[in-house]
């Protein structure tokens, strides 16, 4: 795979380097992972209506991973899931429970011994409303974060025991649009790399990966494009457009990455991509 450079690692960390990381920490598989809910916006706070006093802000997780004795980090995968928990209650003590599920993968940037990476995953709506006797309206955030190698899960950090029973229960919002729980949905960044050839003139705005300033937010793939978009006798590759490593057909995150875009593989070459190792 190809390697960060390493002023992209310091850039992933610097956009979370506010976070106190204190909800959850371990130490697995030479991997040291801390894990938080970041505030990203108050949308309202203690805001009035009669009786009823009402917040609301948006809110991420925010994950830290270090190596610690990690002998190889550039086949590691992030699997991460985020669970919105929302309790509503009505006046007369009617309760319901509502669970969404948003699930995404990522891969691991190469790190030294010591050296760390920062990630944010999910963008939630966390609100709560209160009368003067009970709590109308609460909502949490849970995470289960998993780091595997070769199909392995070598650690895993989970905020709540019962994650799995939550989540068993709840909707998967993972492949559409919900208000309440989403993927961050900022362009994804052009990987860092040497200066490479221009691409060719013939290439399309479409085929060309899209720069963006934030290099740790994800987004939903695009579509599959149809097999003659690339050239009737060109192979079509999914290309990460976070890490720089791009995929052939049939490798197992062909099109499954939570940042990327299709297109061919002599485009994805002269835009400084590299094959993924198999």
């Amino acid at each position: 795979m190809k390697s960060f450079k390493s002023a992209m690692v310091a850039a992933i960390v610097v956009a979370c380097s506010q976070v106190a990381y204190s909800d959850s920490f371990v130490q697995q598989g030479g991997l040291e992972i801390r894990a938080a809910q970041k505030t990203l916006q108050n949308i309202s706070a203690g805001a009035s209506s009669g009786p009823i006093q009402s917040s609301s802000k948006l809110a991420t997780v925010a994950v830290k991973i270090k190596n610690i004795g990690l002998k190889d980090s550039r086949v590691a995968q992030i699997d991460y899931s985020i669970l919105l928990d929302k309790k509503d209650q009505s006046m007369t003590g009617t309760t319901t429970n509502t669970f969404k599920v948003l699930s995404g993968t990522e891969e691991l940037p190469p790190m030294k011994p010591a050296q760390d990476a920062a990630f944010e995953f999910g963008l939630a709506n966390i609100s709560t409303a209160k009368s003067a006797s009970k709590t109308l309206t609460e909502t949490k955030l849970h995470y289960k974060i998993i780091v595997t190698q070769d199909g392995k899960a070598v650690a895993q950090i989970i905020s709540n025991p019962k994650f799995d029973l939550l989540a068993s229960t709840g909707r998967d919002v993972s492949k559409g649009k919900d208000l309440e729980l989403k993927f961050n949905e900022q362009a994804p960044k052009k990987p860092s790399s040497t200066p490479s050839p221009s691409p060719s003139p013939v290439a399309t705005e479409a085929q060309k990966p899209k720069p963006s300033a934030q290099p740790t937010v994800v987004q939903t793939p695009a579509a599959s494009p149809s097999p003659s978009a690339s050239g009737a006798n060109e192979v079509t590759v999914w290309v990460n457009t976070k890490s720089g490593i791009y995929y052939e057909p049939g490798a197992r995150y062909y099109g499954k990455t939570a940042e990327g875009e299709y297109v061919s593989e002599s485009e994805a070459i002269k835009a400084g991509y590299r094959p993924a190792k198999h």
